[in-house]
């Protein structure tokens, strides 16, 4: 155990060991070469925006390099200082320092370059980025290169390191095994010797104490589980030896009659306990049902019913025993019994019984005896519950005809008295409804025949239906007169509640009728009159329209003439039109043509500009083609000369464009001022021309205006043509309104109203019948409507 505890020990210290190695190398190595990356990577980044701020043109852009150079410079800030916290050897903070100080050194650098670039110093900045910004970045770049490689070689000695103590731990734990593995056999050999000699002996004791022979000794004195085994067969020798004793003790006293004679069970333990228990408890079971039994029996005679003997008992003193409780249990059920039916009684459940078959003997005749004498007192309160249950549900039952004693037999009676007095008030409520569907609203009950509160009940119905019925008759009646045509009818009883209410109703439906049909016969005698009035002006009309169609007829006549002069005209001053507006559109088009060739003009100098701006993009890239010969060395010195001819060459274009550029801006002015001059003559020519339009418009809407005067004379003719033969359909018109009218009244005569009623204070004569050629349609005539007709001042008379 202690070697097995040593290879753990050293097992968990060496890979303790292994992990923190790992732990440094992913936590701190690992990060701190992938933080000095990152700042190669912004180096990189930063070398690029510099060199694209001398590309650009405009300073947006050179600003948003700018911005990318600020970017990275944060990254590598914080990178640095991610490092700082970390770094703890001497070697490392001195990697550390070197890219500091290259740091310190190159960020003034890049300050000056960005304000040489602003400030237009191109070939400056070229020349500063170089000379002495390349040879710095070149330091910044091998203080890094330089941190990186030392954090690679840390972290290669550091895993070599742990491959050693791995396998040195390895080759420990190996040899630990080996040796634990000897030194178990070597002990197991020990111990299994030290247990097989005192088991021996054990095996001897047992095999004598199996075979009745208690003469031996055992002893030891080992303190392990061996001497614990001898120490413990030893104990059980003596306990059968005590055992044996108090068996030949009792023995002794039941063969002398000493029955009262007891081993002590407290010297033994366990089952050998037991055993002497069992003997003791044999010797109380021979004595002990003699006096249960005799204790029992005065107790049942005194009236105290004992629990049933739970005691075990052989032979006789169990029919003893069970005799007793045969006796107790019979006594129990009769006492049950009696408790169960006082319980029922008093909880109102008259109908349980005892079981008397559960009983024998006089215990039996005890029991219905009791059973008979509830049913005599319970039978007849259970038929007054039943009725009473069935009358309370509507379900009347008929008179009871079974016969009782005493005062069962006014119980039935009284019973039988509330079956007549329900059985007459249902008679009576059916005798009321089958009326009402009848539709004999004045059948009523016989109140007398009933007593109490039926009395109060029926007298109640009665004056119910005396409520309800007398509104419906008044409604009846009313009606009556209606569908007779007399609208005076009216209710004048005096009614309360929604009675009221239908009687205002019908009242206020039978005034607002009356007044309507008074108002219509008055609208109808005003139409009959208006009918007469409407015919004579549609004659009048008539013959004026005709009158009115030959003066028109005349007008239109001197129209045509007119229209044909005005004509003319207007044809003579489209041929001038024509000819003004082809010289104006001429001089328009050669105004046009001016324009486009000043436009033209125009993009050929933006051309040359296109030209002028290749050759200065080409100048620039010629410029970052020298750049990048200069970074490549001795390898770009024939880049370098290319370059410089194709500056040269893009130079001497940009001059050349700008040559061309100067010539076609003077061509362009003097196309301009050519266009000048025409745009100065063509609104002189286009206003001749507008002139002209003017005259030749002004004829046009004459003419047009002319037609338009005799198309509305033709329209007037026909007008008038329409209105005479409107006006003769008027006249028919109104001797069929006329006729209509007559009807309306013919209808009215029908109903019978108050005189007053629609009156407003002015009678209409009645109007002779008008004859009609051609009956139409009559048209439905509003209340409103009605009451119009009757003014007098809304008709014009001729």
């Amino acid at each position: 155990m202690i070697l097995l505890i040593a290879i753990a020990t050293v097992g968990t210290l060496r890979l303790q060991s292994l992990s923190n190695d790992l732990e440094l190398i992913v936590n701190d190595r690992n990060p701190k070469t992938v933080w000095a990356n990152d700042v190669i990577d912004a180096l990189n980044t930063i070398a690029r925006a510099m060199r694209n701020t001398l590309l650009v043109k405009t300073p947006e852009e050179v600003n948003r390099e700018v911005e990318r150079i600020v970017e990275q410079r944060k990254i590598i800030g914080e990178r640095i200082e991610r490092m700082e916290a970390t770094f703890n050897t001497e070697k490392g903070k001195a990697a550390l320092k070197g890219i500091l100080d290259s740091r310190a050194a190159y960020v003034p650098m890049q300050e000056r370059f960005i304000e040489m670039v602003k400030a237009g110093q191109r070939d400056q900045a070229i020349e500063y980025m170089m000379g002495d910004i390349r040879k710095q970045q070149n330091s910044y770049f091998d203080a890094v290169h330089h941190l990186i490689v030392f954090l690679n070689d840390l972290t290669a000695a550091e895993g070599k390191a742990a491959v050693e103590a791995a396998s040195a731990a390895r080759t420990l734990m190996v040899s630990l095994a080996v040796l634990a593995a000897l030194l178990t056999i070597v002990f197991a050999f020990v111990i299994t010797r030290s247990i097989t000699r005192p088991v021996n002996q054990v095996v001897d004791a047992a095999r004598k104490m199996a075979a009745g022979d208690m003469n031996f000794t055992l002893t030891s004195d080992a303190k392990d589980e061996v001497g614990e085994v001898v120490r413990s067969v030893a104990g059980v020798q003596s306990s059968i030896v005590a055992l044996i004793t108090d068996a030949n003790k009792l023995s002794a006293a039941a063969v002398a009659g000493q029955l009262a004679t007891r081993a002590d069970a407290g010297q033994h333990q366990g089952d050998y306990r037991k055993i002497v228990e069992g003997v003791n408890g044999t010797l109380d079971a021979v004595i002990g049902p003699l006096n249960v039994a005799a204790s029992y029996v005065d107790r049942i005679s005194k009236g105290d019913i004992p629990a049933k003997i739970t005691d075990s008992y052989n032979g006789d003193f169990n029919t003893i025993k069970n005799n007793l409780n045969t006796c107790v249990e019979a006594v129990n059920k009769l006492v049950a019994d009696a408790s169960m039916l006082s319980v029922a009684a008093v909880e109102g459940r008259l109908s349980t019984r005892a079981d008397a078959t559960q009983h024998q003997g006089d215990f039996r005749r005890v029991v219905d005896g009791v059973n008979n004498t509830l049913d005599a007192v319970i039978g007849p309160l259970n038929v007054a519950a039943s009725y009473v249950d069935r009358i309370s549900k509507g379900d009347i039952p008929t008179k009871i005809t079974d016969s009782y004693n005493g005062d069962f037999n006014a119980i039935k009676n009284n019973l039988n008295t509330c079956i007549e007095a329900v059985n007459a008030l249902v008679a009576d409520a059916n005798l009321l409804s089958a009326a009402a569907v009848a539709g004999k609203l004045e059948t009523r009950a016989d109140a007398a025949q009933h007593q109490g509160d039926f009395r109060k009940i029926v007298e109640g119905v009665n004056d119910t239906l005396d409520a309800v019925v007398s509104p419906i008759q008044d409604v009846q009646r009313v009606m009556g007169a209606m569908e007779q045509g007399d609208m005076t009818q009216t209710i004048t009883k005096a009614y309360q509640g929604d009675f009221a209410i239908l009687k205002d109703a019908i009242n206020n439906t039978i005034a607002k009728l009356s007044e309507t049909i008074a108002q219509i016969i008055t609208a109808a005698d005003a139409l009959s009159n208006a009918s007469g009035q409407v015919s004579a002006t549609a004659q009048s009309l008539s013959q004026a329209s005709s009158e009115q169609a030959a003066s028109v007829e005349e007008t239109t006549a001197s129209l045509e003439q007119m229209t044909a002069s005005v004509t003319q005209n207007t044809e003579n001053a489209k041929v001038t039109d024509n000819m003004a507006t082809k010289s104006a559109k001429e001089a328009g088009e050669g105004g046009e043509a001016v324009g486009k060739t000043v436009e033209a003009m125009k993009s050929i100098a933006d051309k040359i500009g296109i030209i002028d701006d290749i050759a200065y993009q080409t100048n620039l890239l010629a410029l970052n083609a020298a750049i990048e010969a200069a970074r490549a060395g001795e390898h770009g010195k024939g880049f370098a000369v290319v370059a410089a001819e194709v500056r040269k060459l893009a130079e001497r274009s940009q001059v050349a464009a700008q040559e061309i550029g100067e010539l076609a801006g003077s061509s362009v002015k003097m196309a301009e001022r050519a266009g000048h001059l025409l745009d100065e003559m063509v609104p002189s020519i286009q206003k001749t021309s507008d002139l002209v339009q003017e005259i030749a418009s002004a004829s046009q809407e004459q003419s047009t205006g002319v037609a338009q005067i005799n198309n509305a004379m033709g329209q007037l003719n026909k007008a008038t043509q329409q209105n005479a033969s409107a006006s003769e359909e008027l006249a028919a018109t109104a001797e069929e309104l006329g006729g209509q009218a007559g009807q309306l009244q013919q209808l009215m005569e029908f109903f019978s109203v108050e005189q007053s009623v629609g009156s407003h204070g002015r009678s209409f004569s009645q109007p002779a019948p008008v004859a009609r050629s051609a009956p139409r349609a009559a048209r439905p005539v509003s209340g409103r409507s009605a009451t119009a007709l009757i003014d007098e001042s809304d008709f014009e008379k001729f």
